[in-house]
C-alpha cells in the first residue's frame, strides 16, 4: 500500500531479542552481519521526525518512497542510507505500444540516483489491487510487457530489479503467477529475470512465517529460481498490523510482537535480505486504514515504544 492500507488486502490475510544497536554503515551493507537490514517505507519525505530514526545508534540502513524522490531529512539527516527507488506506471511512456519505454525524465533521475549509490529498484506496487485501495490495479499481460520493456533493460546499466510488489495472500500469487507467465511468452520462453523480490505483510504476527514460506515456496516452483531459492533475495517493504488496536481487535502490542516475530523468522531464513516497516508517522497522522498502533512516533515526535525498537533493529 501507500498511504492507505487497503481493507481489501487485510480481509484476505488471514522471539528473538532485539539486536544490539550499531551505529549506521554504508549504504548496501548488512550492519555487523546482524541479520537482515533494517528499512523504512516513508509516505511523507519531509517529516522532521525522520531524523531520529537515522542518526545515532541505529540499526535503520535504508528506505523508499514508492517513487523516485528521494527524502530530504534522511538524506541531509543521513547520505550512507540506502534509496530504493521505484517504478510505477506514470513513469512509463508508449504505455499503449508493444515497446513502452520509460520517460526521460525517469530515466535521467535513475542515472542521477545511481551516480549517487541507489543500486536496487523496485517497481509497480501492488498492480492486483485497485487504486483507491492503494494499489497500482494493472492487468498482469501488461505488467509483463512494461517489465520486458522498460525494466529488463536496466539490469544492463547496473540496476539490481524485483519483480512486480503483489499484495499478500493467495491472490497475490495468483496475479504473480500470470505475470511471470506472460513475462515468460514475451521473453523467448526464458523467465523474466529478477534480482530480489520485494513483498508485503500486514497481519498479525502468528500468520508472517506462512506466508514467507509460501512465497518462497513459489518460487522454487519457477525454473530459473529454484534449487535451493537463496540466491533470489527477498526484501519485505512493508510491515504491520494496522488493524491491532481498533475494530475491536488486539492491542498497539500486537505490532511489537509483529516486530519481534519478524526478527525471529527472517533471521532465521538465509533467503531474506531486508525488512521495512509501513509507519513512520505520528499517531495522530494514523487514520482507519493504517491504525496507529503501526505509527513510528508519538503526537510529540518522540519515538514510540515500536520506533526504539525498530531502530535498534
Amino acid at each position: 500500500m501507500h498511504a492507505l492500507l487497503s481493507i481489501i488486502t487485510l480481509s484476505l490475510l488471514s522471539g528473538l531479542s532485539p539486536a544490539a544497536p550499531t551505529t549506521i554503515e554504508p549504504r548496501g551493507t548488512t550492519p555487523n552481519n546482524a541479520g537482515p537490514k533494517v528499512g523504512l517505507a516513508v509516505s511523507d519525505k519531509y517529516l522532521q521526525d525522520l531524523r531520529d530514526l537515522v542518526t545515532g545508534q541505529t540499526r535503520v540502513s535504508w528506505y523508499y518512497t514508492w517513487e523516485l524522490k528521494e527524502s530530504p531529512v534522511i538524506q541531509a539527516a543521513n547520505p550512507k542510507a540506502e534509496f530504493l527507488p521505484q517504478i510505477g506506471p506514470h513513469d512509463l511512456e508508449q504505455k499503449d505500444s508493444d515497446k513502452p519505454v520509460l520517460a526521460t525524465d525517469s530515466a535521467e533521475k535513475l542515472r542521477s540516483l545511481q551516480k549517487s549509490g541507489s543500486k536496487r529498484l523496485l517497481c509497480f506496487n501492488e498492480p492486483n489491487i485497485q487504486v483507491a485501495d492503494g494499489g497500482t490495479w494493472m492487468v498482469p499481460d501488461v505488467v509483463a510487457k512494461y517489465y520486458k520493456h522498460a525494466i529488463m533493460p536496466l539490469q544492463k546499466e547496473g540496476w539490481q530489479i524485483s519483480h512486480p510488489v503483489v499484495s499478500a495472500g493467495q491472490p497475490g500469487l495468483d496475479w504473480l503467477g500470470q505475470f511471470l507467465t506472460a513475462c515468460k511468452n514475451l521473453n523467448g520462453g526464458a523467465d523474466c529475470p529478477a534480482d530480489f523480490v520485494s513483498a508485503h505483510w500486514y497481519g498479525p504476527a502468528a500468520g508472517l512465517e506462512d506466508w514467507t514460506d509460501k512465497l518462497h515456496g513459489f518460487y522454487q516452483q519457477q525454473a530459473s529460481f529454484g534449487g535451493g531459492g537463496d540466491r533470489l533475495k527477498f526484501w519485505f517493504t512493508e510491515l504491520g498490523d494496522p488493524e491491532a488496536g481498533q475494530q475491536g481487535r488486539g492491542t498497539d502490542a500486537d505490532n511489537q510482537k509483529l516486530l519481534e516475530t519478524a526478527r525471529t523468522v527472517f533471521s532465521s531464513k538465509p533467503y531474506v535480505e531486508a525488512y521495512a516497516w509501513f509507519g513512520a508517522t505520528r499517531r495522530s497522522k494514523a487514520n482507519v486504514y493504517t491504525g496507529p498502533g503501526v505509527s513510528l512516533f508519538e503526537n510529540s515526535g518522540k519515538l514510540t515504544t515500536l520506533g526504539n525498537m525498530l531502530k535498534s533493529g
